[in-house]
C-alpha cells in the first residue's frame, strides 16, 4: 500500500509516522554534529537540539499502536536521557557563559522551526493527515516555546504563546491561517530570540569559557549513545510503517 493510501485509511497513524521519522532523524544528525563540535558552546547547542527531537520522536511513538515499539523502548528512553544527561552535565560544568540561556535560545530555535513546519502543513493540508500532521508540529512548537521562553520578560513569552494557541485552535478547528497572526508570531519568536541572545553575550563579558577534558569526553559518550538510539528508532519507525502499511 502507497503513502498516499495510507494518509486516507490511517491519517493520525501516518502523521504521527512522519513526526517520529522526522524528529528522529534530527535527533540523530544533531547528536552527531554536537559530538564533532570542538567547544563546549557549540556542542551544548547542538545537544539541546539533540535532546529536544529525540523527546518530540518519543511523545509521536505513544500515537501509534503499542506493539509497534514495546520491544525497543527502552533503548529509545535511554538515548533521550543520554542527550538529556549530556545537556546537563554541560550546563552543570561552569565551562559554558551564559549555558542556562543558551539552551533557552535553541529551545525557541527548535519551536520556531516546528512552527514554520506546522504552518506549511496547515496550508498544503491533504485532509486528515495534514490537519494531524500541522497539529502535532505545532504541539512541538508548544513544548519548546515553554523553555525558551522561561528567563525571558513575561510579556514576551505571553505573547508568543497566546500567539501560537491561537495558531493551533485554528489548525483543529480546521479554519484558514490567519496570515498577519502567523507573521505576528515569527516576529515574536525573532523578539524572543534576540533577548536571549543578549542576555547570553553579557554573560560571555563576565564569564571566560574554559575546557574540561573529562566533560568534552563523557558529554561525547552520552551524545553517542542517543545518537545510536535514534538511528535506531528511525529504522525500526520505517520499518513498523511499512508492514502496516500507512508509510
Amino acid at each position: 500500500m502507497q503513502l498516499g493510501i495510507g494518509k486516507n485509511l490511517f491519517p493520525s497513524w501516518a502523521a504521527a509516522v512522519t513526526l517520529v521519522k522526522e524528529h528522529g532523524v534530527g535527533a540523530a544528525l544533531h547528536a552527531q554534529a554536537a559530538i564533532k563540535a570542538g567547544d563546549g558552546a557549540t556542542r551544548l547547542d547542538e545537544a539541546v537540539l539533540a535532546m529536544t527531537n529525540f523527546d518530540h520522536a518519543i511523545d509521536n511513538t505513544r500515537k501509534l499502536p503499542v506493539q509497534w515499539f514495546v520491544p525497543k523502548a527502552g533503548m529509545y528512553y535511554r538515548g533521550y536521557e543520554a542527550a538529556k544527561q549530556a545537556v546537563t552535565l554541560l550546563v552543570g560544568s561552569g565551562l559554558i557563559p551564559g549555558a542556562k540561556e543558551r539552551v533557552g535560545g535553541q529551545s525557541l530555535v527548535a519551536a520556531k522551526d516546528a512552527f514554520v513546519a506546522g504552518v506549511a502543513a496547515s496550508r498544503n493540508a491533504d485532509g486528515r493527515f495534514g490537519q494531524h500532521l500541522a497539529a502535532g508540529w505545532l504541539e512541538a512548537t508548544a513544548e519548546d516555546a515553554i523553555t525558551g521562553v522561561r528567563l525571558l520578560e513575561p510579556t514576551v513569552g505571553r505573547e508568543l504563546l497566546a500567539g501560537i494557541n491561537q495558531v493551533r485552535a485554528a489548525v483543529a478547528q480546521r479554519r484558514p491561517l490567519d496570515e498577519a497572526l502567523v507573521r505576528t508570531v515569527g516576529d515574536l519568536f525573532d523578539r524572543a530570540g534576540s533577548d536571549l541572545a543578549d542576555l547570553v553575550q553579557r554573560a560571555q563579558q563576565v564569564h571566560r569559557f574554559s575546557t574540561d577534558a573529562s566533560v568534552m569526553q563523557r558529554s561525547a559518550e552520552l551524545l553517542g549513545e542517543a545518537e545510536v538510539a535514534a538511528r535506531v528508532l528511525v529504522a525500526d519507525t520505517e520499518a513498523a510503517a511499512a508492514a502496516a502499511n500507512v508509510g
